[in-house]
């Protein structure tokens, strides 16, 4: 009978795992900007229903958490998938993250003079965190 060696196995997995996690960094950014332009275009939903796809790593279990790469938030950054309070999208350089909650007028007259993230709050913190 033939045998492979937990050397071989543990350097199958190793290699597996560095592909996956390549694919997630360069196939995400890719999906979630095909998405913000086909949510409303094709499907009729809104803008923020975008954020239903978002690689939330928090949410993943740990054997699934390793495949989501710290660059892939890096690279989600740069992209302009971040909705404004004008409805435009926007990268995160372009806009401000609501930090805590505002008091109606406060957000009002922030929404009108600087763009301003309408993001769920989790979007901003695997951002933060990563």
């Amino acid at each position: 009978s033939f045998r492979i060696s937990p050397h071989v196995i543990k350097c199958q997995a190793d290699w597996n795992t560095a592909l996956l996690r390549e694919i997630m960094n360069d196939l995400v950014p890719v999906l979630l900007n095909q998405l913000r332009d086909d949510l409303r275009r094709r499907f009729g939903l809104e803008p923020s229903s975008l954020y239903r796809f978002w690689p939330q790593r928090s949410s993943l279990e740990p054997p699934m958490r390793q495949l989501v790469p710290t660059s892939m938030y890096q690279r989600l950054a740069s992209q302009q998938i971040y909705l404004a309070a004008k409805g435009s999208f926007l990268k995160t350089s372009d806009g401000y993250f609501r930090r805590y909650e505002l008091p109606m007028r406060v957000e009002a007259f922030v929404q009108r003079h600087l763009p301003l993230f309408v993001v769920p709050s989790w979007v901003s913190e695997d951002l933060k965190t990563h």
